[in-house]
């Protein structure tokens, strides 16, 4: 879609499939899709179904390396539209395929790389500080640092439980100035755990 200049949600208006069709593809979600909707998608961007569906820009060409996309869009809270938070194209990264695994317990494909922007987890997260997201994980159990969509914008708040029951969650800043607030456990859209972040010198 990056070398089409085209968000998912224009893609599946153009399709004429669902928002959320597309993001379970694009975030390694869907393991059969629907081979005609995929017909669609590909007709859409005036592509081959066998060019879309073995696109080879996708893989690592780093032998062991993986390589990891930059997050890009999200489901709404409704789960039938695809939030496009942001124009600027970002670049993937590749991260060692052994340190995934036997560091932080992931699988790339569950992996996104995303820019923090707010600095309500100043110190702890700056923004410009990139960070890996596990896009699996999107219970704060146990607690953690996650990225959620709240207000439009994506933002990385710590995030747990605020009873044994996990009715409600409690959102929380390491940024002195921010209120914490908690809110239903259905209220909020969690993106996924923060599990690692780098920062410029």
């Amino acid at each position: 879609m990056d070398d089409k200049c085209i968000t998912a949600i224009d893609l599946a208006r153009r399709a004429d499939v669902k928002p959320t069709f597309l993001y379970d593809i694009l975030n390694g979600k869907s393991q059969n899709p629907s081979a005609v909707r995929l017909a669609k998608v590909a007709e859409a961007l005036g592509v081959s179904l066998s060019r879309l569906t073995h696109n080879d820009s996708y893989q690592s060409t780093v032998p062991g390396y993986a390589l990891v996309h930059a997050l890009q869009d999200v489901p709404s809270f409704e789960g039938n539209t695809v939030v496009p938070f942001s124009t600027v194209r970002r670049e993937p990264h590749y991260f060692r395929e052994s340190w995934l695994r036997e560091r932080l317990h992931a699988d790339a494909a569950g992996l996104r790389v995303f820019h923090i922007q707010s600095d309500c987890m100043t110190p702890t997260l700056s923004p410009r500080d990139l960070v890996l997201i596990d896009i699996t994980q999107t219970h704060p159990s146990p607690p953690g640092i996650f990225v959620l969509l709240e207000h439009g914008a994506l933002v990385a708040k710590r995030l747990e439980y605020a009873s044994p029951r996990a009715h409600a969650i409690r959102v929380l800043c390491d940024n002195p100035t921010y209120t914490p607030s908690e809110y239903p456990a259905g209220a909020l859209r969690i993106v996924g755990r923060v599990l690692w972040f780098s920062r410029e010198i």
